[in-house]
């Protein structure tokens, strides 16, 4: 959310549907680690915390991707802040 959040403010021309999947995959993000955390805590890895947690990591890989082509189209307006922000 924050790296979202700092494209948003120092980036011109950000695709404003891009920004809003972003913030989407996050919270679905956000909301399946706590429930594969909960339900690995009290029970036994079972296959429904193994697809909680392949559904996690998978959305978390298509974010970060879309963040690299964010980086990659405002990289000469974004990166040197966005590198000292990190």
């Amino acid at each position: 959310m924050e790296i979202v959040e700092f494209v948003e403010r120092n980036s011109d021309g950000i695709d404003v549907m891009l920004l809003e999947q972003l913030r989407r995959d996050a919270f679905q993000v956000r909301k399946s680690s706590i429930i594969a955390i909960v339900q690995s805590a009290m029970t036994v890895c079972s296959d429904t915390v193994r697809i909680n947690a392949f559904r996690t990591v998978s959305m978390y890989t298509g974010m970060t991707a879309r963040m690299i082509r964010l980086i990659e189209q405002n990289a000469a307006v974004a990166l040197p802040e966005f590198v000292a922000s990190m």
